[in-house]
């Protein structure tokens, strides 16, 4: 069941909202948000009003002396209220390609559930590898955290969302603790984690087991020694330990690679104390996941929300 988002007491709204308005513009220009995909039958806009954007937010380190870009955010909030918990968007394209522009109705149905949500605009090949990647997505947790409150956000309750390629850089930067403490954070700073769909959980052997064409990406991406793949892996970085967020996994049912990827990723999540739950979407190709889970009609959007609202702790 849908909770309300936690608000002010109706004498301080104002006064906090006018507040917020002049903190947030001096952020970037704030823009009302318009629909940002294109509606259909099938998986139609959610319907949410107050919502703006705040775009373009360096996170991070400068940019480099080369000119290479430094990685980005965008915000996605509403006026009304504070103290929400955050989603974290990490969007797919295979390393090299995609864009933070590219969240279908995900914010628009997260902040009607009573999020913020922040969509991550890391560099891409050949600006950085996968490592740097990772990193970078380190740094935008780090930012979260210490300035999502000016937005209406709780930096202390943070859930990514990861997608194809970004599902990988996702499960990286949660596992991998080095990623967190480059950035002074640590996993307790992750309370969940979805994987959508993704790549690289074992890249070798996901290199042998999938079509020609995966398997040419990841020869691009990470080479051809086998040692170098596993380091690359997300299994590398699941390390036996004390896990504070449990991991949702996305599959898609009609694709046998898939549903191959999250086998070889699950079973290790489990053995090293990782809660992980796992689904299957029934509907649509790799390219509609994101629409799909946009859907509140949507089955796969539905256990996606259900299992977000046991895992945030401020909409309690």
């Amino acid at each position: 069941m849908a909770r309300a988002a936690r608000g002010l007491k109706p004498g301080a709204r104002a006064a906090r909202n006018a507040a917020l308005r002049t903190v947030v513009a001096g952020w970037c220009v704030v823009a009302t948000v318009a629909a940002s995909a294109t509606p259909s039958a099938a998986w139609p806009r959610p319907d949410v009003d107050d919502l703006y954007v705040v775009r373009d937010l360096a996170v991070g380190a400068t940019p480099a002396a080369d000119g290479r870009a430094a990685p980005h955010v965008d915000v996605y909030s509403r006026w009304q209220g504070g103290d929400r918990p955050v989603v974290v968007w990490i969007h797919g394209g295979g390393w090299s390609r995609g864009s933070k522009d590219s969240v279908g109705f995900l914010p628009e149905l997260l902040i009607a559930r009573g999020f913020v949500f922040v969509s991550v605009g890391y560099r891409l090949i050949p600006d950085a590898d996968w490592f740097g990647q990772a990193s970078d997505v380190a740094a935008a947790l780090a930012w979260v955290e210490r300035n999502i409150a000016a937005f209406g956000g709780n930096g202390g309750d943070v859930h990514l969302l990861g997608y194809s390629a970004g599902a990988h850089l996702a499960a990286l930067a949660a596992l991998d603790p080095n990623y967190l403490a480059a950035q002074g954070l640590r996993r307790s700073n992750v309370a969940s984690v979805t994987l959508l769909d993704g790549f690289g959980y074992d890249v070798d052997a996901e290199a042998s087991l999938s079509r020609p064409a995966t398997a040419a990406m990841y020869g691009g991406v990470f080479g051809s020694r086998r040692a170098k793949r596993y380091r690359a892996s997300v299994v590398a970085a699941a390390q036996v330990g004390v896990w504070p967020a449990e991991f949702l996994v996305f599959a898609l049912a009609s694709d046998r690679d898939s549903i191959v990827r999250s086998r070889l990723l699950v079973p290790v999540l489990g053995r090293v104390g990782v809660r992980v739950h796992t689904r299957r979407v029934r509907s649509g190709a790799h390219r509609d996941l994101p629409a799909i889970l946009a859907s509140a009609s949507e089955p796969s959007s539905l256990e996606y929300l259900e299992f977000l609202d046991l895992q945030t702790t401020t909409l309690r």
